[in-house]
Formats: C-alpha cells, structure tokens, sequence
C-alpha cells in the first residue's frame, strides 16, 4: 500500500522484546482510535526487522500522533531523517518521506542502576540525555544516550 511516512521501532537487545510488544499493543490501541476519528490515518503496512518492526504509516499526521502519545509513555531516543521519493511531475518539486526512528530505553524515571561499579537513580529524561542522581548523595550527572548504553 501506498505510505506518507515511516516510524522505525527499535529495540537494543533481547531482552527489551516484552517492551515492544507493550509499545505495539499501544501503537494499535491508537490506530484503532485514530481510524475510527480519520479513516485516512492507519497503519499500511508492518515489516519486520531483527531489532524491531518498521511501521508505513499512510499519512503523516499519524506519525505525529503516534510520536506524540508515544513520548508520554516510554523513554526512547529519537533520530529523524527524510528521503527523496520523486518529483512532482507539474511543479518539478522535491517529494520527501518523513522517517522516525525510535530507540526504546528499557529504564525509567525512579529506577536504580548500576554504571562502572557505582549506583544511580533514573532522575529525568532529556531530548537525548538521562540525569542521574549518584546513590547516597545528591550528585547528579548528565550522560548521553549513546554514552549510556557503553556504560551500562
């Protein structure tokens, strides 16, 4: 089927599978609401990846929407990109395909981890960056999201 835009899930490591499988449940959820408002908006297609699935969204409000209510339930890094695919035949216009990459982050706020034999709280979740209080004292650090995943 045809697509307006693309929402890549995905996972780091076999353990984070039951993770996705609660933000697909939600994902559904939302398009059942979302067709039922607009029956423009749904889900084209689903295609697998070894990592997680890449979702072909028929328009580009539904990646809004999904982002959106996403970002209010899960942690997750995003990256985002666009492709050229065509031309507009009348005005000779660049067409572009938004693509959204999710990352899941299996922490969350509250959550205490072990980092280079040192314990952290989960503190806050920034666009790209966590905050970590050090356990015991009030010492906070900031750590990129790639930073975090060599760390841990």
């Amino acid at each position: 089927g045809r697509f307006d835009a693309v929402l890549q899930l995905r996972i780091q490591n076999e353990n984070d599978r039951q993770l996705l499988e609660q933000v697909m449940t939600f994902i559904l959820k939302i398009e059942d609401q979302e067709k039922l408002r607009d029956p423009k908006n749904f889900i084209s297609k689903v295609e697998k990846t070894p990592n997680g699935p890449d979702l072909k969204l028929s328009t580009n409000t539904m990646l809004k929407i999904f982002y959106t209510e996403l970002k209010k339930k899960f942690n997750f890094q995003t990256k985002r990109s666009v492709k050229l695919i065509k031309r507009d035949p009348t005005t000779g216009a660049d067409i572009y395909r938004q693509h959204v990459l999710v990352k899941l982050i299996p922490i969350r706020v509250g959550d205490l981890i072990q980092m280079e034999n040192t314990q952290y709280y989960v503190k806050r979740f920034y666009e790209n960056q966590i905050l970590f209080e050090k356990y015991g004292t009030s010492e906070s650090i900031r750590i990129k999201f790639s930073q975090f995943e060599k760390k841990k």
